[in-house]
């Protein structure tokens, strides 16, 4: 038993086989014509769209450069970062690299607090 795809393959064979055959015994006129036909088509196949694929080219490239700048004018105007901020990250690398308990540093904020109630 043949499966599926063997049947396939045997009936794409058949139609490639049919269709060479007839394609042998057509008029020699007709053959003329169709390869006429056939080498025009591919000659013009690339031009149907072309204009429209060379006007799309302007647009983009500006999209591009508008972005472009857009997200230099951003990155540019951010103001640099102080002092403060950078060693905001640097407290959590202290918990981290301390050899004191995680309970310490749990209740370090209330004493912060406190502190700072005992000075007002």
């Amino acid at each position: 038993m043949k499966t599926q795809k063997e049947r396939e393959q045997a009936f794409v064979e058949d139609v490639k086989k049919t269709l060479q055959d007839k394609g042998e015994k057509l008029d020699p006129e007709i053959l003329v014509k169709l390869t006429a036909m056939r080498s025009g088509v591919v000659e013009n196949h690339g031009y149907r769209y072309a204009w429209l694929w060379k006007m799309a080219r302007v647009p983009a490239a500006a999209f591009m450069v508008g972005a472009m700048g857009f997200a230099l004018v951003i990155f540019a105007s951010r103001p640099p970062a102080t002092i403060q901020q950078s060693l905001l990250g640097l407290e959590d690398v202290e918990i981290l690299a301390s050899v004191e308990s995680p309970d310490f540093f749990a209740e370090l904020e209330f004493y912060n607090w406190l502190a700072e109630q005992r000075d007002v």
